[in-house]
């Protein structure tokens, strides 16, 4: 009786263990596939993309009319535009992390090199879209737009640094040679562009001086 009674102790502790999404070893919670919190950052990251693009088109067609004496409301509406949004993926990438605790599984460090990547190309487009666009228009447009402007700047560092450091220690966690290598790039390439967006000499810094 008692060995029967072990059995089914034994049979419901590994039910158990199937049926929940994450496993605890040492009080340290190991993220599963079933429990992927980077999923909701690539999904607003879609979201994102997709908005900020439509902003920059609809300046892009305005300043290829030759419209760039009159933009200087339409720019400000689209920087701000862009502020709101970024500040909503910024609210995302913090949470989604706070819910993740100790070593990752390699899904989720699949998602992680998407999400790094997908940040990369959002941060690269709005770079080069807001750089055209401020050498297309007059002095009195950037002093319009420059507060608006210095509130999308703040939000990048925000917005990549907890990525970065989040990817950082990922790499440690994980064997996966390929999945880590692929990181280290990333955080390079991602922190360079980081630099450069925020480099007191760039484009886009010297027109919040002038």
């Amino acid at each position: 009786m008692k060995l029967f009674h072990l059995s089914l102790l034994a049979l419901g502790l590994i039910t158990q263990v199937i049926a929940e999404p994450t496993a605890s070893v040492q009080g340290v919670t190991i993220v599963s596939r079933a429990d992927n919190p980077l999923l909701s950052i690539q999904t607003t990251l879609e979201s994102t993309t997709k908005a900020v693009t439509a902003d920059l088109q609809s300046v892009s067609i305005a300043l290829a009319n030759d419209a760039a004496n009159d933009i200087g409301p339409a720019l400000e509406q689209l920087l701000d535009n862009i502020a709101t949004t970024l500040n909503d993926l910024l609210c995302d990438i913090t949470d989604a992390l706070a819910k993740i605790v100790g070593p990752v599984l390699e899904d989720v460090l699949e998602t992680l090199i998407s999400v790094l990547k997908s940040v990369y190309t959002l941060l690269y487009d709005l770079d080069g879209s807001l750089k055209t666009i401020l050498t297309s228009v007059s002095a009195e447009v950037k002093t319009l737009v420059k507060n608006e402007l210095t509130t999308v700047l703040n939000l990048v560092s925000p917005l990549v640094k907890p990525l970065l450091g989040f990817a950082q220690g990922a790499i440690g966690s994980s064997q996966n040679t390929d999945l880590t290598g692929e990181l280290k790039s990333l955080i390079t390439e991602l922190d360079s562009l980081l630099s450069s967006i925020l480099d007191p000499t760039g484009e886009l810094v010297e027109s919040l001086l002038s």
